[in-house]
């Protein structure tokens, strides 16, 4: 889901549930991240956008590290 339109949205006064917003940013996630999406799925407890946010982070740099060097442009 769009930043843009969650503060449209929250502009018009409309509140989205966290579960709502956690599971757009999941659903968007790219298929490399296809475990890391359904750890984050069948966990039992409230996804708070926030949490979210630091789990994308880390699981952000685990990729990082993990994917091969590239070769330089040019």
């Amino acid at each position: 889901m769009s930043s843009n339109l969650l503060r449209e949205l929250e502009q018009l006064g409309h509140v989205l549930l966290n579960k709502f917003v956690a599971g757009g940013i999941i659903a968007k996630l790219p298929s490399t991240w296809r475990n890391f999406a359904t750890t984050l799925k069948h966990k039992r407890q409230k996804i708070f956008i926030q949490d979210l946010l630091v789990g994308l982070d880390v699981e952000k740099k685990a990729h990082a590290k993990d994917a091969p060097p590239r070769a330089p442009e040019g």
